[in-house]
């Protein structure tokens, strides 16, 4: 099989995109087939996903995190055990693979990594790696550990340096926080100190 090969492409939006050329000589038929009824995976269903909501995802490496990610590339990120709200940025880079077989194009497939980016002085206790540098996983990744999202800034924690209160490790909801940070269900709570 030939070595990949990958190059950085300038799209006519300025925005920068990687092309991974891949042979497939060695490929067999039921191989190729699933290659061709994959779907793409593009940076505007990464946007929707991600932009202008309130989510709740869950593993067991992290517990429950609760994020906010605004249309500008800021996020905010109420994690177990934090006193604090961490800030960070937000990105999307789309891929392209070209899939190759005899120098014949075969198919083009799109996937969207989403890109996280907390400060140099965050710590990730389930990775044990500080921060400071963009982290990425393809959107696919982020919708297993995905539980529910609500539009908008549910919990306010754009505007506030401490989330409602110190988050646990075990699984919840977002109505169940809601509850307990004293919102009504649907609307956002007051702001005011940590509890």
């Amino acid at each position: 099989m030939g070595r990949p090969t990958s190059e950085a492409v300038t799209r006519p939006d300025g925005s920068r995109t990687t092309v991974v050329h891949t042979d497939l000589a060695v490929w067999g038929h039921r191989q190729t087939e699933r290659l061709m009824e994959r779907e793409d995976v593009t940076a505007a269903q990464a946007r929707t996903f991600l932009v202008d909501k309130t989510r709740l995802s869950f593993s067991s490496q992290h517990g429950p995190q609760v994020a906010y990610a605004r249309p500008d590339g800021a996020i905010f990120l109420w994690y177990p055990g934090n006193a604090v709200v961490l800030q960070g940025r937000w990105e999307i880079r789309e891929n392209v693979t070209d899939y190759m077989r005899a120098g014949e194009l075969l198919r083009s497939l799109k996937s969207a990594d989403v890109c996280f980016q907390y400060g140099a002085n965050t710590y990730n206790p389930a990775t044990a790696q500080r921060g400071g540098s963009f982290s990425c996983m393809p959107l696919r990744a982020l919708q297993l550990v995905h539980r529910e999202a609500q539009a908008g800034d549910v919990f306010g924690l754009s505007r506030r340096p401490a989330p409602p209160f110190v988050l646990g490790r075990e699984a919840t909801t977002l109505a169940a926080l809601k509850g307990r940070a004293g919102a009504r269900p649907g609307a956002a709570p007051a702001l005011g100190a940590a509890r």
